[in-house]
């Protein structure tokens, strides 16, 4: 057995991977599929000090998710400072949360087209890097090729 077809089977799990790794960024709540990063993102942003009133600028908002990271030792300090409002005074928190996350999706709206496309299949006739190429192929190529 040659070398390429050894690398095909390895194609499926990579591209499998590639999808886990999609799911991973995403959880499900109530409302549908959450992005991650937007989650934290909101939660730092619940965390800061800006008013729930206000109508943040995106280098305001960035700067201020920023800042409640730093003083809150990252994400999950982040998380439980929203836990214990949550606790504390639930009857704020909802609307300060619903606030976060809106101006999280205003300052950093999902792009669909950078969601990560599967890599493409190898086509018929390609080999693998370092793969064994018959004579008579290399000698298809022509003498430019030959050289190399």
């Amino acid at each position: 057995m040659d070398q390429a077809s050894n690398l095909t089977p390895a194609a499926p799990a990579l591209l499998a991977s590639n999808a886990q790794k999609e799911r991973d960024l995403t959880m499900s709540s109530a409302n549908g599929p959450t992005n991650i990063l937007a989650a934290a993102r909101a939660e730092a942003l619940f965390a800061s000090g800006l008013p729930a009133c206000s109508r943040p600028t995106g280098a305001a908002a960035a700067a201020a998710i920023k800042d409640a990271l730093q003083a809150y030792g990252g994400t999950r300090g982040c998380a439980c400072e929203v836990a214990a409002a949550y606790g504390e005074y639930p009857e704020t928190a909802a609307p300060r949360m619903r606030w976060a996350r809106q101006v999280v999706q205003d300052t950093f709206p999902r792009c669909p087209g950078r969601r990560r496309k599967p890599p493409k299949p190898a086509t018929t006739g390609t080999t693998a890097p370092g793969a064994h190429i018959p004579a008579a192929a290399a000698t298809a190529a022509g003498p430019e090729e030959q050289g190399r």
